[in-house]
Formats: structure tokens, sequence, C-alpha cells
């Protein structure tokens, strides 16, 4: 299979598969993440996040969001250990306080 007729296949029959599962998950408070690639740097992500969950998925997320780019990775975690605080010693020597910053 090539890597169109791959995407192809995604596109058809697993995403709206995923779509479907991701939404019976959210019927049920469950939080979905997938991500399924088709060739190297192009994938599909079907997200489904429950207002009720935990740090973990979020970091899912943003793992497969950032596709492979770091900084963009880091980016995202900082951004978040400033809003709501961490306890991650490469955050501390990276400069970013545990405390949440003061509104």
């Amino acid at each position: 299979m090539t890597a169109d007729e791959r995407e192809h296949f995604y596109d058809e029959e697993i995403a709206p598969v995923l779509a479907e599962l991701a939404w019976r998950c959210a019927q049920h408070g469950l939080s979905f993440v997938a991500a399924v690639e088709w060739r190297p740097g192009a994938l599909g992500r079907t997200v489904q996040l429950c207002k009720q969950r935990g740090y973990g998925i979020d970091q899912a997320d943003a793992a497969i969001r950032a596709n492979g780019e770091t900084d963009v990775l880091i980016a995202r975690l900082i951004a978040e250990a400033v809003r709501v605080g961490h306890n991650s010693e490469y955050l501390r020597k990276l400069g970013v306080p545990f405390q949440p910053a003061l509104d």
C-alpha cells in the first residue's frame, strides 16, 4: 500500500470508527486520545477530552499535536506548568518556577 492509499484507508475506514469510539467514551466520562500515522510525520488525531481529566491525558494530546517537534512540546509543557505549577526537576532546571504564576 502506498502512503496515499494508507491515508485514504485511514480517512475512509479508521477515522470514522475512532470518532465513534471517542464519542462513546465521552458518553461514559472517559477521555480519549488516538493517533494514526500513515507515513512518517503525517498523522491523524482523534481526541475527546472530558472536563474532569488528569494531566497525563493532556500531555499525551500535547505530544501528538507536537508531531515530533520537541520545541513545540516543551513550550506547551512550560506554558501549562506556569499556569498550574509542576513538580518537574527538568522544568525547574529550565527556570520554570514550581508554583503557578499569580494573576
